[in-house]
């Protein structure tokens, strides 16, 4: 019986004990899009803005959703859409993929189509 009171008061305490503390974390979100990206930060700090997008050197607000990879380096964004520009034979396109891979891609992204084609333009 001690020991349950014992818990009892152990958890009433801890219980209060998160109550009266304040938290000073942030919250990032992702808005993964199939052209565009944006990062936001929910902030519960007083004086400060609750919710601010982050933004990037050169498109301020948004970043293209692109991913390449060329000589050993990953590109991300802006960079990647440069590159792509320059060598759009360098890409990958799901609709070059063995058909193996082509079913595992369905299977985990139902809601994407895949097209046939030769350069980065998607169509």
């Amino acid at each position: 019986m001690a020991t349950t009171n014992s818990l009892r008061a152990l958890l009433l305490l801890s219980l209060f004990l998160l109550n009266t503390f304040q938290s000073e974390s942030a919250v990032a979100s992702i808005d993964l899009g199939s052209e565009w990206l944006k990062v936001a930060v929910v902030n519960l700090k007083p004086g400060q803005p609750p919710i601010s997008i982050a933004i990037n050197e050169m498109s301020k607000r948004k970043t293209p959703s692109l991913i390449s990879f060329h000589a050993d380096s990953r590109l991300i964004g802006e960079e990647s859409s440069n590159l792509l520009a320059r060598y759009p034979q360098q890409g990958v396109f799901p609709s070059s993929l063995p058909p193996r891979e082509t079913l595992q891609f369905y299977a985990r992204f139902p809601q994407q189509a895949l097209f046939e084609s030769r350069d980065c333009s998607g169509g």
